[in-house]
């Protein structure tokens, strides 16, 4: 597994990484929480090359995207809804944005972050809900789908479920 930030590091992610089984895992949440430092460490060139998930669906490799929780500064480092929320829209914290036209649509981001995250890892009975596979899942607060672009961050798990039985509930007030 190769682990991506600056896709140009490595020439021929794009040309060949579908052909010889190459997959990568990236972090969002990193360029929506550090943008200043993006910028500033990186050339306008560099930064073009920064995150391009839409990229590598287009070209067919697997992706994964993930939290690479604790590394990150932002305040909850381990929420994948800043993350999805960076994947779909692009939008960082500071309130620019960070390659556009690199978004994927939210159920693209889902899968890379179930689906796509358990066959990398090699976890074959887990990352979606099908007959013979542990049922481990989270209920949202809300439905993730009907959500507008700039309010995915806010999404919440409103319950845990571990092998088909609930490990934890956020009690509503």
């Amino acid at each position: 597994m190769f682990n991506a930030i600056h896709l140009n590091s490595i020439g021929y992610v794009f040309e060949f990484g579908a052909k010889i089984g190459l997959a990568v895992s990236t972090q969002p949440i990193f360029f929506f929480a550090e943008e200043d430092s993006y910028r500033q460490f990186l050339s306008a060139d560099q930064l073009k090359m920064a995150y391009r998930i839409k990229s590598l669906e287009k070209e067919n490799i697997l992706f994964s995207l993930s939290s690479d929780a604790p590394c990150t500064p932002w305040a909850e480092p381990d929420s994948p809804f800043y993350g999805i929320y960076a994947a779909v829209t692009r939008h960082t914290a500071a309130g620019g944005f960070i390659n556009e036209d690199e978004g994927i649509p939210v159920v693209r981001a889902i899968l890379a972050y179930t689906r796509d995250a358990a066959e990398m890892s090699g976890f074959v009975n887990n990352g979606t809900l099908t007959p013979g596979k542990d049922a481990d899942f989270v209920i949202l607060d809300r439905d993730i789908f009907s959500q507008k672009a700039e309010d995915l961050a806010k999404v919440k798990p409103a319950s845990t479920w571990i092998g088909g039985e609930k490990v934890w509930s956020q009690e509503k007030k």
